[in-house]
């Protein structure tokens, strides 16, 4: 999996939490030839992030929530699967990837 931004994100700062908001392409590679991709989306990402200064004066924070939403895909194999249902699927891999950033 690629994750590439597909311009610079926004951030809003506030006192309590701050957002991040981006424009993003997902791209899931074939397993069975790196010359093709499988499935391409085009992704919102709202990040909800309360930031830290730490001892040091480095920059650090914790994502609280982190909401994806598929706008747009293309699929590069027969398949049943709808904008629709990868929404569902990228939504229930939120959680466990903010996890992951936050650890």
């Amino acid at each position: 999996m690629v994750l590439q931004s597909q311009s610079a994100p926004r951030l809003e700062i506030n006192k309590e939490s701050s957002k991040i908001y981006a424009n993003s392409k997902i791209k899931i590679l074939n397993p069975y030839s790196d010359e093709y991709d499988a499935v391409s989306m085009q992704c919102s990402i709202v990040l909800s992030i309360e930031f830290e200064l730490l001892n040091d004066t480095t920059l650090g924070g914790k994502i609280n929530e982190m909401n994806v939403t598929v706008d747009d895909m293309e699929v590069y194999f027969m398949t049943e699967l709808t904008t629709a249902t990868m929404n569902s699927q990228v939504k229930a891999l939120a959680n466990p990837l903010m996890l992951l950033i936050n650890s």
